[in-house]
């Protein structure tokens, strides 16, 4: 997590990224959020194919 910029990023394994799709996704602001990392997941495949 980080909080003002400081802090560490962690990469999920698929097991916690499942978790977060199937019970932390309870209200608007998180459906945003799932839709900002899907969104730049596809932005770093698109680039790391091409």
């Amino acid at each position: 997590m980080k909080i003002n910029r400081h802090g560490r990023a962690k990469v999920l394994t698929q097991s916690e990224i499942q978790l977060i799709f199937s019970h932390g996704l309870e209200n608007d602001r998180d459906r945003k959020l799932k839709y900002d990392i899907c969104s730049n997941i596809h932005q770093c495949c698109v680039i790391f194919y091409t």
